[in-house]
């Protein structure tokens, strides 16, 4: 099972990889990783904030009517075929 890694285990590791940058030769990767790590986070705790907006009851009963409609002329154009009118 994985484990979960809340926001400031995330945010720890990031800062670890920018030291890891500035103390290893290497550290343009630790750097660029770091800074897609964040950015990652980042649009991830912001999509979680987004607040979920829902359909009126007039959008709702708009969209039933006309799935509805839609699928009463399939199933009527499919039995007129199949029964060759």
């Amino acid at each position: 099972m994985k484990k979960k890694v809340g926001e400031e285990n995330a945010r720890h590791m990031i800062n670890m990889m920018r030291s890891l940058a500035s103390n290893l030769p290497i550290s343009p990767f630790h750097l660029a990783a770091a800074d897609d790590m964040e950015s990652l986070l980042n649009e991830v705790l912001l999509y979680r904030k987004r607040k979920w907006v829902e359909l009126n009851e007039e959008e709702t009963t708009d969209l039933i009517q006309k799935w509805s409609g839609e699928l009463v002329f399939e199933v009527t154009q499919a039995l007129k075929e199949k029964n060759g009118n």
